[in-house]
């Protein structure tokens, strides 16, 4: 089923954190890829400056197995991001 590696990462509080959409800073999130890829964990992440109605976002998706994906969204500033206001 799952990789003991993913099951590891997601009982991190970090993790939770990062689902949670808690306060994440830039190191945080650099802290987490950085443990995506030192266990070879496959990951795309997306970012977007934000709009006068949006604030910046980041949408990290992480590739569990070929039919499964988690898609994080973070956002860096209040009101929500692109990738969290999506209607």
């Amino acid at each position: 089923m799952f990789d003991q590696h993913i099951l590891t990462i997601f009982s991190l509080d970090l993790f939770k954190q990062m689902v949670a959409n808690e306060n994440i800073s830039l190191l945080k999130l650099n802290t987490f890829t950085t443990i995506l890829i030192s266990n070879n964990i496959p990951f795309d992440i997306s970012f977007s400056n934000g709009t006068r109605r949006d604030a910046p976002g980041i949408e990290l998706t992480i590739y569990i197995n070929p039919t499964t994906t988690l898609v994080i969204n973070v956002d860096l500033g209040p009101g929500g991001s692109v990738y969290t206001n999506q209607d």
